[in-house]
């Protein structure tokens, strides 16, 4: 992977004065922040680090800070718009043939800041000064990893990030299914008429409301009705149709009600599948993006 990424990368660097080449630093500063280093100063102490210079395949003393700083500012957006597309050409390549169905998994996170970097904003979810990067896994293959403020809508850019994997992984194979999952910051109207027109599933969470609400109401009193019946915990799974005022249509609500000594749980996610019963919607095609997240979890730890 990194022999690749030094070949995307426009080296604007003299011949002449180069002591360090290209793929060892890139080695060295991407090897240091998967070991959790992640500061450029970190390379003081190991540029002299054996081990290191092991692993980097150089029996010398490695770049300076400095150094690995000037590498850092030398990269361009162009660049990181190759390395960008390099991660999807690297999954593409990892499949012998064609797949039968790509789940793409999108979702954002934090990325806590300390000190008065650029770009810093502070979140009310996340109650701190974060990044807020944008996601995408198939399975277990980072496909996307889109740096962002965090002054942002949750969802920017997933539109056309969604339509350039979907360009793509059609141009490579024309009869693949591709679903598009992700929490209630996704459902958005323009993202689910992309899905629509595209025939691209889709299964995202969505936020309740005073309709939604109404709508799950005759679930919500029976699964309270069966709790003091029983006093067993309730666990209720039904379906509605809903449309939002900027919508042009109604689309399928999936509802999971729970009841329990501690009150009311619903959680709702919208779906343009048909085919498949509300609890097999929820429990086998929506929970499993959770793994997404232990994904991102172990990618920024």
């Amino acid at each position: 992977i990194t022999s690749k990424i030094g070949r995307l990368i426009f080296d604007k660097r003299n011949p002449l004065y180069i002591t360090h080449k290209l793929n060892s630093m890139l080695r060295q500063r991407i090897y240091g922040i998967a070991a959790n280093y992640e500061d450029l100063n970190d390379h003081d102490y190991l540029r002299h680090d054996p081990a290191f210079q092991i692993v980097i395949n150089k029996e010398q003393e490695l770049a300076s800070s400095p150094t690995l700083s000037r590498l850092d500012n030398m990269v361009s957006r162009a660049d990181c718009v190759a390395m960008s597309i390099n991660l999807v050409e690297q999954f593409i390549a990892s499949h012998n043939g064609a797949p039968k169905e790509l789940v793409l998994d999108f979702d954002p996170t934090d990325y806590k800041l300390y000190g008065h970097l650029e770009d810093r904003y502070y979140h009310g979810y996340y109650e701190d000064y974060c990044y807020l990067p944008l996601y995408v896994f198939c399975g277990d293959h980072l496909l996307v990893a889109y740096l962002r403020p965090s002054d942002i809508d949750g969802a920017l850019h997933t539109g056309a990030i969604l339509k350039l994997l979907v360009r793509r992984f059609r141009q490579e194979w024309p009869d693949v299914k591709i679903m598009f999952r992700g929490d209630c910051a996704f459902a958005r109207r323009s993202i689910l008429h992309f899905c629509e027109q595209n025939n691209v599933d889709y299964v995202t969470g969505i936020s309740q409301n005073k309709r939604i609400e109404k709508l799950a109401a005759p679930t919500l009193s029976l699964a309270k009705q069966q709790f003091d019946n029983t006093n067993t915990n309730q666990r209720i799974f039904t379906q509605f149709s809903y449309a939002a005022e900027s919508w042009n249509h109604q689309r399928r609500i999936i509802a999971k009600v729970e009841q329990n000594s501690k009150g009311s749980n619903l959680r709702c996610v919208i779906t343009n599948l048909q085919h498949y019963e509300p609890q097999f919607i929820y429990e086998q095609l929506y929970c499993p993006r959770g793994d997404m997240e232990n994904y991102i979890n172990l990618y920024i730890s």
